[in-house]
């Protein structure tokens, strides 16, 4: 009788921190709120090691340039799965992101793989000068 009253009363709290784990796994931004935000805006930080600075096109382009190595015109989109993603051409695919509100203009991304990298970029309004 303990152990059905202890389980019985062990349960809901169980379930409600599974529940809120899953809250927490969806703060992200969903596909429109993905377009609206970077659409005509610019992404700079560092992925990997490399410096990067990227400006968002309507048409679904965006302009990358990689310090110490060129600007890339890469396609993007926000998907259905409310995943930003980027071809890279048959070189290196696709590479996609979960992205989460920003926070005093720095982008929290979610690299969607296995390793599951985060990122922490800034996000500025408008297009931003990529020249080396």
């Amino acid at each position: 009788m303990f152990k059905s009253k202890l389980v019985s009363a062990v349960l809901p709290v169980a379930l409600l921190t599974a529940l809120s784990g899953t809250a927490v796994a969806d703060d992200y931004l969903d596909s429109a709120a993905i377009r609206d935000l970077v659409t005509g805006n610019s992404l700079h930080g560092d992925y990997d090691g490399s410096k990067f600075k990227q400006n968002f096109h309507a048409d679904g382009t965006v302009v990358v340039f990689i310090a110490g190595d060129r600007v890339y015109n890469v396609n993007w989109i926000a998907n259905e799965r409310d995943q930003y993603c980027e071809y890279w051409g048959s070189e290196w695919g696709w590479s996609c992101f979960k992205f989460k509100a920003p926070v005093d203009g720095k982008l929290t991304a979610v690299k969607v793989s296995e390793e599951k990298s985060v990122y922490t970029w800034n996000l500025e309004p408008g297009f931003i000068d990529i020249n080396p």
